[in-house]
């Protein structure tokens, strides 16, 4: 086995970039521009909980903020991260997640817990005690945060980012 093989795959194949799991589909949708001042019909060509991939029907240059409205009604907030002739690459805002997205596999769904912020809160509202002015308490809140953190990072990695 070489090493390329023992960390995790062939060398001639892409290290994973994306944070979630991709579901193909082909589903017209509407771009919603400038806060609905325009509109672009387009088609969703694969989408996952963290972003889609949209073809136009003619090459447009786009870019900043947007919403991506599916005929049923559902509508989110995005912002464009890559242009590409008449494909866009889409990253929805934090707390969505499109109905036509696959399920997330169980990394995924560490990752998300872990990216939310009720540690931090937690250990922010320690500091505010007297317990917090022990100097144990405080080193083991200060590692514990710091762990949470290279666990978050080490996670993220493994999953990768969209």
């Amino acid at each position: 086995m070489s090493e390329t093989e023992d960390a995790g795959g062939p060398a001639n194949v892409p290290p994973k970039r994306r944070k979630a799991r991709r579901k193909k589909v082909f589903k017209g949708a509407r771009l919603i521009l400038g806060g609905g001042l325009s509109s672009v019909d387009c088609i969703v060509k694969d989408i996952s909980a963290t972003g889609a991939r949209i073809k136009l029907p003619d090459v447009t240059q786009l870019a900043g903020s947007l919403s991506l409205a599916f005929g049923d009604g559902e509508k989110l907030e995005a912002d464009i991260i890559r242009s590409a002739g008449v494909e866009l690459g889409i990253r929805f805002r934090p707390g969505q997640r499109p109905t036509l997205a696959p399920p997330p596999d169980l990394l995924e769904t560490v990752l998300f817990e872990l990216e939310s912020p009720w540690l931090g809160e937690v250990l922010d509202q320690l500091a505010l005690t007297d317990a917090y002015h022990e100097p144990e308490v405080a080193e083991a809140a200060g590692q514990l945060r710091e762990a949470y953190e290279q666990l978050r990072l080490a996670i993220e990695a493994r999953v990768g980012s969209y």
